[in-house]
């Protein structure tokens, strides 16, 4: 299977037509160039290549799927969709498209998403001293997040966990103590760990120092490939006899991946572009980059079988 999502993010403050799809310098600029159009357009040129020439050793499916970038809706419906085959094996493997600058990537982070509140007592800030001010209650919280990094054993691939807080929410007005505050807390999570048991962990840590903890907004899971998954050893191998370096490596950003793995499909991240140029004001992909791209994968998958990548 070879996967790649159809949704962007907003265009807001973008310094190029977001939707101009403007050529330049041998670069394609707008809105989703880089992620994750590029990839899309690589496995839709490889697809052509693949359906001219004799048949691959395996049937290629090529998906291309909304909501990747907010709740993954179109990779859940997919996964329910390939259920019957995927209990069966005979989905041997994923190529998830993403901007990953021709670097097969076998792992990534999960995340989990909450929000944390501290409650005060409003008043009039010209009498401070009446009211209990819910942003300065934030402050010991925010200062402990950003001072303390989650506990668990770093990643060979993806190194430590994260927490990090994304947004701020308090106050009503200038001369108004304020009764609550909320912020938003992004924690990425590393292979292995259990999310339900991530949340529960910061909700009681918080709670420690004063904040509520609401049930995360946005779970999702790491991915861990094996690197001797088939679709792995071939892909490395046909970087390899393209000159292009083939160590498996990780990505700190999540991807359909994740949910295509824990459906039982191994699963590996590749595409052309860079992650810096993705969300980016001036977002572009290198349409060389592109072509390279669908070559690498015309030659995975006429080449699956094979050793392990070292």
């Amino acid at each position: 299977m070879l996967e790649s999502h159809l949704d962007t993010v907003e265009t807001d403050g973008m310094t190029v037509g977001p939707y101009d799809g403007e050529v330049r310098d041998g670069r394609l600029y707008g809105r989703g160039a880089c992620d994750a159009k590029g990839p899309l357009a690589a496995f839709l040129l490889a697809v052509a290549e693949l359906a001219e020439g004799e048949p691959p050793p395996y049937t290629v499916v090529l998906a291309g799927v909304c909501d990747e970038e907010h709740a993954y809706r179109g990779v859940l419906r997919l996964v329910d969709a390939l259920a019957e085959r995927v209990a069966v094996g005979a989905v041997v493997g994923a190529v998830v498209g993403e901007p990953t600058g021709l670097v097969p990537a076998v792992a990534h982070k999960g995340v989990v998403r909450y929000t944390a509140r501290t409650m005060g007592r409003a008043g009039h800030s010209s009498r401070p001293e009446e009211a209990v001010n819910a942003i300065t209650l934030m402050g010991p919280v925010i200062a402990h997040l950003a001072d303390h990094v989650p506990g668990v054993p770093p990643h060979p691939l993806l190194g430590h966990a994260t927490r990090t807080v994304t947004r701020i929410r308090g106050g009503t007005g200038p001369n108004t103590v304020p009764g609550s505050c909320e912020v938003d807390v992004d924690r990425r999570t590393l292979p292995g760990e259990d999310l339900e048991t991530v949340w529960a962990h910061d909700r009681a840590e918080l709670a420690a120092l004063g904040a509520e903890v609401d049930p995360p907004f946005t779970v999702d899971p790491a991915l861990d490939t094996r690197p001797d998954a088939e679709i792995v050893t071939a892909l490395c191998r046909a970087l390899a006899d393209h000159d292009r370096p083939s160590e498996v490596r990780g990505m700190p950003f999540g991807t359909d991946a994740s949910k295509l793995a824990r459906a039982g499909v191994p699963s590996v991240v590749f595409g052309p572009g860079s992650v810096a140029d993705a969300h980016a004001a001036a977002e572009s992909v290198d349409l060389a980059e592109v072509t390279l791209a669908a070559r690498l994968v015309v030659a995975a998958v006429r080449g699956m079988g094979g050793s392990p990548c070292n």
